[in-house]
């Protein structure tokens, strides 16, 4: 997985204030030109950008073609140096992921109005019986992708287990071991964030009998580094009174993670969204039952010098509700085994606050505060995959949990030592390596490891290692750090 994804708080620079109280914001520099979002430019409403025409370079370097932003790896973010944003009442702003699926950022010289939507939002999970269903869902950019769910090939008549969500909080997934239970659910959890996703089943007259684990919860206060919403995990049968075995859904994807830094005036009339896809289901006799659990809400971060309007930043879990499925599927009379996703998270950084007059009750997720000027936008800290076994690792790997080809691939299954440096990170750090299967098997789900660091390792580098367990299908496996210490 990518390997910026530590998660470390690191000062790294300090915004100031200009003379006229404008912030200075680091490279916005203006060379993306104007966005500006009206119906005249939109297609039946929606603007698209796709962030992967952006050229690879440093994040302050200009663009190759204005407009088309910057991808650096080493921050893990598509940067875009606007002069000024504005989004029409009406119109959509959506993004086409980048290969390695990183954050988005604005640097913005002037001003911002946002009237309409900024939609990062992660896709919903398949459902059973949908075509294409070995697909997982995909999340908002800097997000991470749903878990499948379990699938039968007619071919073979074998079944394929389905599998936990990606990302830091992904839901693990849960395998049926048994043939005897009728009226079963074996759904997968919702994924975590800054608040635990569920695995309960809401009440359901059929048993849940999930025990699969919502994944942990991540990130910080500050949103450095910036980091989306995790997938929730894909169902593994629904087994009905007949003994009938069937798929469930898949898990929904975590929402997308965006920063907006503006040395003006951020004005919020509309909504920016980054809510996590809800999961995949199976509808029969008007009730929709949950399979796959829904992903977690993901990260919006806005460093102004003044924030302003009246508007909503959404970071939560697209639940669903009877009236929204009855709206998609037709009249839906109840709905069972639920598992929703945890929230996201919300920074604002500004010290002239105005927004919803300070009040956001409606949002569902209530922001963390700072200043403008004791804000920051990236961490030192720095993870650098080096190799796995015998096989040198790429130094920018790119996202592949929706069927592309592997980073790395071995002729056979089994254990091997995955070696990796960090940089700026306290020796006592809590590191470990997550490790999910694309499909789990009845003896593999995934699995969390413990890196151990090689002796003479410092706070400005150090170098460590893991075992990882390696299954038959395709694995994913992502470094963790947490700067609070093993021994606390």
């Amino acid at each position: 997985m990518k390997k910026r994804h530590g998660f470390v708080l690191t000062m790294a620079c300090l915004m100031v204030c200009s003379i006229c109280f404008a912030l200075d914001i680091p490279g916005a520099d203006g060379s993306d030109g104007v966005l500006k979002i009206t119906t005249a430019n939109c297609t039946n409403g929606v603007y698209t950008i796709d962030l992967g025409r952006a050229a690879t370079k440093q994040w302050d370097a200009k663009p190759t073609t204005a407009g088309c932003g910057v991808y650096d790896p080493e921050k893990w973010a598509v940067v875009f140096k606007y002069s000024s944003v504005q989004i029409d009442e009406g119109c959509m702003l959506k993004f086409v992921n980048h290969p390695s699926n990183p954050p988005v950022y604005w640097l913005v010289s002037g001003n911002v109005v946002i009237n309409g939507e900024i939609n990062l939002d992660g896709d919903r999970g398949q459902d059973y019986g949908d075509v294409g269903v070995t697909v997982c869902a995909k999340p908002g950019p800097g997000g991470f992708a749903g878990g499948l769910s379990l699938t039968y090939d007619s071919s073979t008549r074998y079944f394929y287990y389905g599998g936990g969500g990606y990302g830091p909080g992904g839901a693990t997934s849960q395998i049926r071991r048994s043939m005897n239970y009728a009226g079963v659910s074996f759904s997968g959890a919702g994924a975590s964030h800054y608040t635990k996703g569920t695995s309960t089943s809401d009440g359901s007259d059929y048993i849940n009998h999930n025990r699969s684990d919502s994944g942990a919860l991540y990130g910080n206060d500050e949103l450095i580094p910036l980091v989306g919403g995790s997938g929730g995990a894909g169902c593994n049968g629904f087994q009905s009174d007949n003994m009938t075995l069937t798929g469930g859904g898949a898990g929904g994807a975590g929402g997308g993670a965006i920063c907006i830094a503006c040395g003006g005036t951020v004005a919020i009339n509309g909504t920016v969204t980054a809510r996590g896809g809800r999961g995949g289901g199976y509808l029969s006799l008007n009730v929709f039952y949950f399979g796959g659990g829904c992903g977690s809400g993901g990260a919006v971060r806005i460093l102004a010098d003044k924030l302003t309007g009246n508007g909503q930043i959404l970071v939560d879990s697209d639940e669903a509700t009877i009236a929204s499925l009855t709206e998609e599927y037709g009249y839906i009379l109840s709905i069972r085994n639920r598992a929703i996703g945890g929230a996201g998270r919300i920074r604002l950084d500004s010290n002239n606050i105005t927004l919803c007059n300070r009040n956001f009750s409606s949002w569902n997720v209530q922001p963390s505060l700072g200043n403008s000027d004791s804000a920051v936008l990236w961490a030192d800290a720095k993870i650098t995959m080096l190799t796995l076994g015998d096989v040198e690792l790429p130094a920018d790997p790119k996202y592949r949990q929706s069927g592309q080809n592997e980073c790395v691939s071995f002729a056979t299954a089994g254990e091997r030592e995955l070696v990796f440096r960090t940089e700026n990170i306290p020796t006592n750090a809590n590191v470990v390596v997550k490790v999910t299967p694309r499909q789990s098997s009845d003896t593999f789900t995934g699995t969390t490891v413990v890196a151990t660091m090689d002796k003479g390792g410092t706070f400005a580098s150090a170098t460590w290692r893991a075992m990882i367990p390696l299954d038959d299908a395709r694995t994913t496996f992502q470094v963790l750090v947490s700067t609070i210490p093993l021994n606390e």
